[in-house]
């Protein structure tokens, strides 16, 4: 995929490059507890209070594996704002030439 100065980009070569590209890793999914009372509160906005959590449902291992997922999440968010903003500088063109 090549974004060339006039900002070009080649939908067919990004085609193959995605079709060729390894599959993505992702982290466990971050404990059930976790998730439902810590993560996606704060993911919607919300507060989340130390003294609401219950330290029994969750051990360390459950907090690290949820550390793991999040900054995952997190270059994911990253990556898709970087192509995000590129794709929006691009302004469509017609081809040069029929396809059909």
């Amino acid at each position: 995929m090549t974004i060339d100065n006039a900002l070009h980009l080649d939908m067919e070569g990004a085609a193959h490059a995605l079709s060729q590209a390894e599959p993505v890793t992702t982290p466990e999914n971050p404990h059930e507890y976790l998730m439902k009372h810590l993560i996606e509160p704060i993911l919607r906005g919300n507060e989340v209070l130390v003294g609401d959590l219950d330290f029994a449902a969750f051990d360390e291992i459950d907090v690290t594996k949820a550390a793991d997922w999040c900054e995952h999440l997190e270059q994911l968010f990253v990556a898709a704002d970087r192509l995000h903003k590129r794709l929006d500088g691009l302004s469509p063109s017609a081809r040069k030439t029929a396809f059909f």
